[in-house]
């Protein structure tokens, strides 16, 4: 399927959409596929990999490598509705009769399904597997990775308004593009192009490295994708590719904060300070009390524009192009919404800052005043894709 045919009336139809099983289904790949970080995330606690791989069922389902190579057509089906619930979307899971949820593994496992897979309910077992994932790695984390996964998608929205779909589409993976005239490359894949004239849309982002492709033939199709807009792999191959690093707006001016990432790259590095990526004890023990303590050039009283501002004001400021809601920022930056709220309430006094209403966002936009403040101290603007 390495070509979508679409037309007027699907392009008008089509959305973005978060979908918690979705969501889940990448975790769940993650975790079998690779036990260390990924995707932006902390590796869950040991003891969640091994209750889960306690289970026979997971050890042939990680064994198998479901998820690295394809994912089974019932386990990420395009969500119906454009805020399901983890609940709405299981139960379609473990709807699936038997004979097909058999044939979506088989075709996972490479054409034969292995023996500790091969059970009179298989479609329950999946659900039963992704409810143990969801329940106790994604679930508690949901709040944070959903307003991740919403900052990506207001980014692409907004691209959308302003350059059409060939720039909302641009980095979903390396081999995606929108190549005019009703054609839609969606992979690598070498097969005949599929006409999705009458059917509907809905690209799913997702905080895993790799993104796949999910159908309900022949009326429903999803373009699932990271977040970090680097992998979208040909039927669920994922692609070899590691995530480009992403652009810090300040050079690096400001250390221990929240990555700040152009829309698009959202999850990648907005999940916890540049402290947390390292190991503690950096230097062998002992070392570091007879080191000569030096300068740090990086630390933000060096910046001009944070000494100015601040260093979350300046951080915020930069961010702003293109312009941005208020959750975006908070998703971005790691700040309390309050805070950020505060921060721009002070820009705006300074006339840094102005806001337009978007449909139901309201959008804040750099002045021309602060576009010449970032000039002057030497600060890059971001690119809008």
């Amino acid at each position: 399927m390495g070509e979508w045919l679409v037309d007027a009336d699907v392009l008008a139809r089509s959305r973005f959409v978060l979908s918690p099983l979705i969501e889940t289904v990448a975790t769940l790949r993650m975790l079998t596929a690779h036990p260390g970080p990924r995707g932006g995330h902390p590796a869950p606690p040991e003891a969640v990999r091994a209750r889960l791989l306690a289970d026979p069922f997971v050890r042939a389902w990680a064994a198998a490598g479901i998820g690295v190579h394809w994912t089974p057509d019932f386990l990420s089906r395009p969500p119906r509705h454009d805020s399901p619930t983890f609940a709405g979307e299981l139960a379609r899971v473990r709807a699936t009769p038997a004979p097909e949820a058999r044939t979506d593994l088989a075709t996972a496992c490479g054409g034969r399904l292995p023996r500790a897979l091969d059970v009179p309910d298989p479609a329950g077992r999946a659900a039963d597997l992704l409810d143990r994932v969801w329940q106790d790695v994604v679930r508690p984390d949901w709040p944070r990775r959903s307003r991740m996964l919403e900052a990506d998608v207001i980014g692409r929205v907004h691209r959308l308004s302003r350059h059409g779909w060939a720039a909302a589409v641009a980095g979903l993976g390396p081999r995606t593009r929108w190549l005019g005239n009703g054609r839609f490359r969606i992979n690598g894949a070498d097969r005949p192009a599929r006409d999705l004239t009458g059917a509907d849309l809905v690209f799913v982002p997702v905080s895993g490295p790799n993104g796949w492709v999910a159908w309900d033939l022949p009326e429903r199709y999803a373009a699932i994708y990271p977040a970090s807009g680097t992998a979208l792999a040909g039927g669920g191959r994922p692609a070899p590719a590691a995530p480009p690093p992403v652009p810090d707006p300040l050079r690096g001016c400001l250390p221990g904060r929240r990555g700040a990432a152009t829309p698009g790259t959202a999850p990648r590095d907005v999940v916890a300070p540049s402290t947390d990526t390292r190991s503690a004890g950096g230097n062998p023990p002992g070392e570091a009390r007879h080191r000569t303590p030096q300068p740090d050039p990086r630390r933000p009283e060096r910046h001009p524009l944070a000494r100015l501002l601040g260093t979350n004001r300046a951080t915020l400021l930069a961010l702003l192009d293109p312009p941005k809601s208020t959750s975006q920022l908070a998703a971005l930056t790691g700040l309390g919404l309050g805070s950020v709220g505060g921060h721009l309430k002070v820009l705006l006094d300074a006339a840094l800052v102005t806001r337009r209403r978007a449909g139901a966002l309201v959008l804040y936009h750099r002045t021309p005043l602060a576009d010449a403040l970032l000039g002057a101290q030497g600060t890059p603007r971001t690119a809008d894709g």
